[in-house]
């Protein structure tokens, strides 16, 4: 028979000695296969397109295709590009950041798009009992600043289960209307699987 590689698998007799003679076909039979496989395999820098040794090697084209490996070094035959570094994967397109061309770096490690809104309001405290004059609020950098003792308003809350009894709490408002801040750097990291950008350099 001929071979059957690579369309299927070849399929050989064991021989036995001094009971099996050995016939050109035997022998015909594995060099067929032996020749398909160094075909399927190809040569040294093959310009065979079907060939392994073709598809290998044009498929990382040496010193130009990048790709990403989840290790610490780079394999034999493989060189790390150095560049770019600390960076996240991320897949092309949308309408964000990460819309440009592949093998472009896009984003930033800065958070934007954070905003106060429109929240512009005062602290506000109700106290029962009275005022003291130790009571305090605190301003938009954090200081502690007296409560505004002036708008005394107060405030009739009923006692739990009681339909007709409560008890008065003065309400006091701080003098100065802020907002509070918020504010990002660029420490933040998301959690990675972190790896290396190699380039194949032929082994």
């Amino acid at each position: 028979m001929s071979t059957n590689f690579p369309t299927s698998l070849d399929s050989f007799s064991t021989k036995t000695d001094n009971v099996d003679y050995v016939q050109a076909a035997h022998i015909n039979d594995l060099q067929d296969a032996v020749e398909a496989l160094e075909a399927k395999v190809g040569i040294d820098s093959s310009s065979v397109d079907t060939s392994i040794d073709y598809k290998v090697n044009n498929f990382f084209v040496e010193n130009t295709r990048v790709v990403y490996l989840y290790e610490n070094t780079a394999p034999t035959g493989w060189s790390t590009t150095g560049l770019p570094t600390d960076r996240v994967l991320a897949v092309k397109g949308g309408t964000h950041d990460y819309n440009v061309n592949g093998g472009n770096e896009a984003g930033s490690w800065q958070v934007d798009g954070l905003s106060t809104g429109n929240d512009s309001h005062k602290h506000q405290w109700y106290e029962y009992a009275g005022p003291s004059d130790a009571d305090e609020t605190w301003d938009s950098s954090g200081t502690q600043v007296a409560i505004d003792k002036s708008a005394k308003n107060p405030k009739g809350i009923l006692v739990s289960g009681d339909t007709e009894g409560k008890l008065n709490f003065d309400a006091y408002t701080s003098t100065e209307t802020h907002n509070h801040s918020v504010s990002s750097d660029s420490s933040w990291r998301p959690y990675a699987a972190v790896g290396i950008l190699c380039k194949y350099v032929g082994a």
